[in-house]
């Protein structure tokens, strides 16, 4: 079953997730919110330089303009963001974080040394970047741009000191207390970050498997009333068409009407009425079976034979790739049904000179066959329901052939499926979990019980 559905609805339940960027107004409200802490960081420790001027001077006009310009970035990015239309590209989130980082980390270094002081209250600025790095970044980077701000805490503490010796320890011991800080900050806000996100993923599963497991039960419940309706129509249709198919050709038996076209039309008709009736019964009974040990190649070099004479008056030619021994579990008769199927499918979605491939090998304890033909491709509104019973996109069928198939392969534990769907190349495959080669096996026609 498509998973894109359950992820929709995860999606609908929680439209913007705010760890993840994982869509416009999730990306929009996360700059928002670090583009307002910068902001308000700013205007607080201006207000808080001007307010305590006596301790670290007034603001000169260079820190004041410096101070101008990152507030007017910060602006323009949080108008640049609000004014987006459309996600952008995981490239450019990444390159705005990068700028962000550079943007908060060039603040705090430049406007921390024109304060001139050796304990400057710009180091603050320091503390977004290491926030950034913790919601974009993976561990490493994080470590990375923890070192980086922490070099931006000592440099402005040793180019004072440069100029106003004589060093005092105790301040370098606050800067070091300060690097402590932000390396704490930055652990703990990416671990909450990486938690988050994990149980965020676990929730999209967890959704997206009670979605699957809720629309399983619902088709199984649909076509268990099915079932039983189609069985109920089929029985009463079955009797009466044959009645009617044998009275026509009994009637074309007199020599006056043997050639009557419309005779022949009825005749035709009825023989698919009782094909229809006959599939609909056969899909309601199916359940179960007692499996014996089969040779697949061997049911399907049977089933290729027996459509080879369809094949050749439609021009096409059927390949078989036998692939070597390969044993199930089955009921050989059911088998022999599923894979006659498929091939009259592919037979019958062909041209003239084209060729339907059958493929046996063995992967992942399980036996594949697939069965590929030329052909369009299935619209994209029907892929979905083309197992659907009595589904059907030609004309004159029953649309009951892959739905057969396909049950077929569930009540043996496989499972059948499209898995190419491109122009000049349509390919089903078909699964089920494979046995180990029995002894004297390989000369033992188990499928039909004959001797090879």
């Amino acid at each position: 079953m498509d998973n894109s559905a359950g992820r929709d609805l995860f999606k609908k339940l929680f439209p913007a997730s705010s760890l993840v960027a994982s869509g416009l107004p999730a990306f929009q409200r996360q700059e928002t919110i670090f583009v307002t802490l910068d902001l308000s960081l700013l205007s607080i420790l201006l207000v808080s330089h001007a307010l305590l001027s006596t301790y670290w001077g007034n603001p000169s006009t260079l820190l004041v303009s410096v101070l101008g310009i990152g507030f007017s970035l910060r602006s323009a990015e949080f108008i640049w963001v609000h004014s987006l239309s459309e996600m952008p590209s995981q490239r450019a989130i990444i390159r705005l974080t990068w700028l962000s980082i550079y943007l908060d980390f060039a603040l705090g270094v430049i406007l921390s040394i024109l304060t001139n002081s050796e304990d400057p209250p710009y180091y603050l600025l320091l503390v977004v970047p290491v926030l950034l790095a913790a919601f974009r970044f993976p561990a490493p980077k994080v470590a990375l741009i923890i070192l980086l701000c922490s070099f931006g805490v000592f440099f402005p503490v040793w180019a004072f000191f440069r100029q106003h010796p004589p060093v005092e320890i105790l301040e370098y011991l606050e800067a070091g207390v300060s690097s402590v800080l932000l390396f704490i900050v930055g652990s703990v806000v990416w671990m909450l970050v990486r938690d988050l996100r994990q149980r965020e993923e676990e929730a999209e599963h967890h959704l997206v498997t009670l979605y699957q497991t809720r629309q399983k039960l619902l088709e199984e419940e649909k076509l268990v009333a099915l079932g039983h309706l189609s069985a109920a129509i089929a029985g009463e249709i079955l009797t009466p068409a044959a009645y009617i198919w044998e009275s026509i050709a009994e009637a074309r038996q007199t020599p006056a009407i043997e050639g009557d076209p419309k005779l022949q039309a009825a005749q035709t008709e009825a023989s698919r009425l009782i094909s229809l009736a006959s599939d609909f019964l056969f899909y309601a009974r199916l359940d179960a079976s007692t499996g014996t040990v089969t040779s697949v190649p061997l049911v399907a070099a049977d089933v290729v034979d027996s459509c080879r004479g369809r094949a050749e008056e439609m021009g096409v030619k059927v390949v078989l790739d036998q692939g070597g021994e390969l044993f199930i579990d089955a009921d050989p008769i059911l088998l022999r049904q599923a894979i006659m199927k498929l091939v009259q499918n592919a037979i019958e979605a062909c041209g003239k000179g084209d060729v339907v491939e059958v493929r046996l090998y063995g992967r992942d304890q399980s036996v594949c066959l697939e069965v590929q033909n030329p052909g369009a491709p299935i619209a994209d509104n029907n892929r979905t329901r083309i197992f659907e019973p009595f589904f059907t996109t030609k004309a004159g069928g029953t649309g009951m052939g892959l739905s057969i198939s396909r049950k077929i392969a569930r009540i043996h534990g496989g499972d059948l499926e499209l898995i190419s769907n491109d122009p000049g190349k349509i390919c089903f495959l078909f699964t089920i979990p494979a046995l180990e080669a029995p002894r004297g096996a390989a000369s033992k026609r188990v499928a039909f019980g004959v001797s090879s």
